[in-house]
């Protein structure tokens, strides 16, 4: 047998022959164990090198090269190009700020009772404010939808052309539609799609109902329908791509990755969201690009890829703090939580989670208050903190599901107490709860088995 080799020394040499060449360096070894598993190791760990420089560069998605005299299109106009000239969106946005700096009953009556406030360009400016404002506050949208559609009851078909005004009315009761499903509202939601492809029956913009059916398929994922979901949104996609919408197959392609991630598959999910990424424009559509990168960042953690998900985390802060509402913020400090426990950093992740935990019940989320719950529980649990952790349990007793899947919700639930209160809650029984809270958070029909098989 001959003489073996540094450790050192294989790593160097696997490094040298590169990616794919498993056989080829196990070859050139000695017959030894030891030997191959160095060599194997060295291997690994290239590998997984090699495919974090790859999402990496996913994180760098391509600017479109445009004009220096082309504006950049406004964020509350990026789901669909606006109708209007830039002289009528000009004076709309002057009725725009005319009307919500009214009081609510006096908007209404302004539309109902002064002609300057009949135009087409007002009705789209204030139903892509209403698209916009209900990522934040939905309440809010739902009103502006209602204020946006009473314009357009207002305005005279013979004059503005009934097909435009369909055509504009589908979009607000597509809005409407997802409003609701931001609501939870699914059976209401239902209805407003309906109304919405019955308005956009005719259409000569495909636009608007692929819009409409990118809408429906958030919808289907929400009820947990996910190969409905994914169909409809490949379908989407293409649709997009024929028209030459890249941003909008990106928002498409980003919500199919996040499909497969609430499925608990986040290395399918990278692919897709791959593609949305290297579609995105991020000047003309920073809030996808944010959404894709923090899915990308939160996938990395998932895959225990925790330097790799931190070094993409710190290049999102910029994008982050274009969207500083109260939703957004909670989301990146549940995150940077994740990713200091991963590392190591366990009195930073604790303060996150504990933060993170609190926001979500001052904004009634329980939900959410309880999945940041067991992310602090499997903290505790790691440091053995078994007092605070039965502390942290009690509390939770009074956290059921209050969204879909009560039962099943409950019954993961008072298993997690039930495993602390008998000292039995290790990080693995934690983190099956966890996972299985957020998945039937999407997916109504997930059973939880209480069992370890």
């Amino acid at each position: 047998m001959s003489q073996h080799p540094d450790p050192s020394d294989i790593v160097a040499f696997v490094r040298s022959v590169g990616e794919g060449w498993r056989e080829r360096v196990l070859a050139h070894l000695p017959d030894c164990p030891g030997c191959c598993e160095v060599a194997a190791q060295a291997l690994k760990e290239l590998q997984a090198a090699e495919d974090g420089l790859k999402i990496l560069r996913f994180g760098l998605p391509k600017a479109k090269r445009r004009p220096p005299e082309e504006p950049v299109a406004r964020d509350r106009t990026w789901w669909t190009p606006p109708r209007a000239t830039g002289r009528e969106l000009a004076e709309g946005e002057e009725l725009l700020e005319e009307l919500l700096g009214a009081a609510e009953l006096k908007r209404t009556f302004l539309v109902r009772n002064d002609e300057r406030f009949h135009s087409p360009a007002l009705a789209e400016l204030i139903l892509e404010e209403a698209r916009e404002t209900s990522f934040e506050d939905a309440f809010v949208g739902s009103r502006l939808v209602a204020l946006g559609l009473l314009v357009l009851d207002h305005l005279d078909p013979h004059y503005f052309g009934q097909r435009s005004l369909d055509d504009l009315r589908g979009r607000g009761h597509a809005y409407r539609g997802n409003i609701l499903r931001l609501c939870r509202d699914y059976d209401a939601a239902e209805e407003a799609f309906a109304r919405s492809a019955e308005l956009l029956v005719g259409s000569r913009n495909e636009l608007e109902d692929t819009a409409r059916l990118h809408f429906l398929a958030l919808l289907r994922k929400s009820q947990g329908r996910f190969d409905e979901a994914a169909r409809d949104l490949h379908e989407v996609c293409q649709r997009y791509e024929s028209l030459g919408e890249d941003c909008r197959a990106a928002r498409a392609y980003s919500a199919l990755g996040d499909i497969l991630f609430r499925q608990g598959r986040p290395e399918e999910a990278v692919q897709p969201l791959a593609e949305a990424l290297v579609r995105i424009d991020p000047e003309e559509d920073p809030r996808t690009l944010l959404y894709v990168r923090h899915n990308l960042v939160v996938c990395l953690a998932e895959l225990g890829r925790y330097r790799e998900a931190e070094e993409l985390f710190e290049r999102c802060q910029n994008d982050y703090a274009r969207f500083p509402d109260a939703t957004t913020m909670v989301h990146a400090d549940w995150v940077k939580g994740m990713l200091a426990a991963g590392l190591g950093r366990e009195d930073e992740a604790e303060e996150l989670f504990q933060s993170v935990r609190d926001r979500f019940l001052e904004r009634d989320l329980p939900y959410d208050a309880a999945i940041a719950s067991l992310d602090l529980a499997m903290l505790y649990s790691r440091q053995g903190r078994t007092a605070e952790l039965k502390t942290l349990a009690r509390t939770m007793t009074t956290v059921i599901a209050a969204y879909g899947n009560v039962r099943e919700t409950t019954t993961a639930l008072m298993f997690f107490t039930t495993a602390v209160e008998q000292e039995k809650a290790s990080v693995q029984v934690i983190e099956r709860v966890a996972r299985f809270l957020r998945q039937a958070h999407v997916d109504p029909n997930l059973r939880f088995r209480d069992s370890s098989t």
